[in-house]
């Protein structure tokens, strides 16, 4: 709609509560520029407002016009084209009933106390970087940086050795280093957040592949799981190759063409792109439809493809290894052995509407909890 804005409701609803406002009363006060039918059509069926009646309600309820908008919206317009295209396709909905019992085991098993805690962290890290203008830019970085440093380290949750994959050592490694590097705004913080954010991006994006194969094994369509396999082994992969090289090869990022030549900021978008796939999570989790979506492989490959993108122009190489090799290690890898224990799940669901063996399919479960 030219000229107008999608508005958050429940924003400003809330303000209307908090500062004792009425829809009469915002008529009174705004002389009548918006009635009370007004405000209830836009208010109750997601309206979009012009800049006007936008400035108006500002003006009542004390806040910055941003604070009223919804916040996909600003999202849209601040992030970069790409990114904003690619991770609005990151979920598709599933056509095909779910079945009530897999929906509630697939719940459970997001319902790891270390992985909320990581999709709490990135949803956190989210928040800081974008603001209340969704701008993300070097100012909020340090702010989110020493987020890490001050806060992050008490939770310890990348040191669970089945969903991260890494040991105890490694772990407090780059925690120490994230510590040693907080303060005022440097660039060795840009490649050690990057890390970080990666660590918790593939734990994350490893449990939503697992939830989406959970989602496609109904239709007994295995392919599909392959796929998700290849993304999650890319992923993991990637991810060493960072541990390695920063943590143990000393790599530096502190040199001094590195803001001459803008390579941070390059970092920091891929900083970005990351958390913003993560908060896309967060929202799925807490949605409306959390039983039913499913990570959209073409969407996920689009993230990896801008990831190595961020490798390749910070001079990181990445790992290649063909199609067999790959399918060689599927057993081994985080995805691998979680599978396996799914599809045994699975095999005591035959049909899937309620289990066969309580007690085969409890003690799987448990391992995966």
């Amino acid at each position: 709609m030219l000229g107008k804005f999608p508005v958050d409701s429940a924003m400003i609803k809330a303000l209307m509560k908090e500062r004792e406002y009425s829809y009469k009363k915002i008529e009174e006060e705004s002389e009548g520029k918006i009635t009370e039918i007004q405000l209830k059509h836009f208010l109750n069926k997601g309206g979009w407002v012009d800049e006007a009646t936008l400035d108006i309600l500002a003006s009542l309820l004390g806040c910055p016009k941003n604070k009223l908008l919804d916040k996909d919206y600003l999202l849209s317009m601040n992030l970069p084209f790409e990114i904003n295209n690619i991770v609005g396709n990151l979920y598709l909905k599933n056509r095909e009933d779910i079945n009530i019992y897999y929906a509630e085991k697939i719940k459970d098993f997001r319902d790891t106390a270390d992985l909320k805690t990581m999709l709490d962290q990135a949803h956190r890290l989210f928040v800081t970087l974008s603001s209340e203008d969704y701008i993300f830019d070097k100012t909020p970085f340090v702010k989110a940086f020493n987020i890490i440093g001050r806060d992050f380290v008490t939770d310890k949750c990348i040191n669970n050795m089945e969903l991260i994959g890494i040991l105890d050592t490694v772990a407090d490694r780059l925690y120490s280093k994230i510590i040693n590097a907080s303060g005022d705004y440097n660039t060795q913080q840009v490649i050690l957040m990057f890390l970080y954010v990666y660590i918790l991006f593939d734990a994350i994006f490893l449990e939503e592949a697992l939830a989406s194969v959970a989602q496609l094994v109904p239709e007994r369509k295995t392919e599909k799981a392959d796929q998700y396999y290849f993304f999650a082994h890319k992923s993991e992969k990637m991810r060493d190759a960072l541990i390695n090289l920063i943590l143990y090869k000393g790599y530096r990022f502190d040199e001094p063409d590195i803001t001459e030549k803008g390579i941070d900021n390059e970092v920091i978008t891929g900083i970005t792109l990351m958390l913003t796939a993560c908060e896309k999570c967060y929202r799925h989790i807490h949605g409306s439809f959390t039983d039913s979506e499913y990570i959209n492989r073409a969407a996920l490959s689009a993230v990896f493809s801008l990831l190595e993108k961020v490798f390749e122009n910070i001079g990181i190489e990445i790992p290649r290894e063909d199609r067999l090799t790959m399918l060689a290690e599927i057993l081994t890898t985080r995805f691998g052995i979680q599978y396996n224990k799914l599809k045994i799940i699975f095999n005591t669901l035959n049909p899937p509407k309620k289990p066969k063996n309580k007690m085969l399919e409890g003690f799987f479960w448990g391992l995966l909890s």
